[in-house]
């Protein structure tokens, strides 16, 4: 049996997929099975996927009715991790891309360290073809369970998103995760850190995450800011919290800090690009802000913008 399972969800996008598929197919490390999830493709995926089908028996295509972004689809995806007889599994989306090492120096890692998750740095590629790094360092990092989830939080050493790790296949089999219509990283990740015992991770960057307008997380430009948007990415921060307070309350602090961080940073956003559509919800978050501001005013893990942005909305800090 192949030692990894790697998997694409695709939707629409045969204009990115030539260059994922090639990527993955293109890798050193041979000893893996290639699953593909066209959730309801209506432009030529199933076309461009059975091209590579007939060249390369690794590939496996899986074809679904509609593009199920619900929680209901992650579900679908564990259930066919479950029932594979792989020892590890990775995931890439079908806009990113990986140098032909990735995936060797992923399992030499996690071997290696005899690690549940390992990372590689990445960089994000514009559609004008600039790039910039991200997670990009010269060491090379093993963190226990405590330390793994709160460099998950910071977002330092490595992405918050699965592309880019190779998990041990375990992670998966059980996870649980709440019922939501729009399903994302954020409630997925945290909940898989928890069950590990050793992470490893180097800087080396190796996993390019391809940045267009069609992006559906990217809360970088005035059109991907919307109500709809910023109410699902604060009640999901909100429902980390509490989560993690209960499995991790060594670090509960940390974990509050991360929430009201993350307002900080949107409160700043809506204005800086003058959101206008989101004022309302600007000052929704203003208001917890002021609510938490002793919290804030004692908090030592503030940094230098952070407490700019506080100072704007009249709360002192050190």
């Amino acid at each position: 049996m192949p030692k990894i399972t790697i998997i694409t969800l695709t939707f629409n996008r045969s204009l990115f997929l030539r260059r994922t598929i090639e990527s993955v197919l293109s890798q050193t490390f041979e000893d893996f099975e290639y699953i593909i999830i066209d959730n309801g493709s209506t432009d030529d995926t199933q076309s461009v996927i059975n091209q590579y089908m007939a060249k390369d028996n690794r590939i496996f295509v899986i074809t679904r009715s509609q593009n199920d972004i619900s929680s209901h689809g992650f579900l679908h995806i564990q259930s066919i991790l479950n029932t594979r007889n792989t020892l590890y599994n990775m995931h890439i989306d079908d806009d990113d891309y990986m140098e032909t090492n990735a995936v060797d120096t992923l399992y030499n890692l996690i071997t290696e360290n005899n690690a549940d998750i390992a990372a590689i740095g990445s960089k994000w590629v514009f559609k004008d073809g600039t790039t910039k790094d991200k997670y990009v360092f010269n060491d090379t990092y093993v963190f226990s369970r405590i330390d793994a989830m709160t460099e998950l939080l910071k977002r330092e050493k490595f992405n918050s998103a699965p592309g880019g790790k190779l998990y041990r296949k375990f992670l998966y089999e059980n996870i649980n995760i709440p019922t939501v219509n729009q399903f994302r990283d954020i409630y997925r990740e945290y909940r898989v850190f928890n069950d590990i015992n050793k992470m490893v991770v180097t800087g080396k960057p190796l996993y390019y995450f391809y940045r267009h307008d069609s992006n559906l997380s990217g809360l970088d430009t005035i059109e991907q800011i919307t109500p709809k948007k910023m109410l699902e990415h604060l009640d999901a921060n909100k429902l980390r919290t509490q989560w993690l307070t209960e499995k991790m309350p060594e670090i509960s602090n940390y974990v509050f800090y991360c929430e009201l961080s993350f307002m900080i940073s949107l409160y700043e956003r809506i204005h800086r690009l003058q959101v206008k559509s989101c004022f309302y919800i600007a000052n929704e978050m203003r208001a917890v802000l002021l609510q938490n501001k002793q919290f804030l005013a004692e908090c030592r893990f503030l940094k230098e913008q952070e407490k700019d942005t506080l100072r704007f909305i009249s709360i002192p800090c050190q």
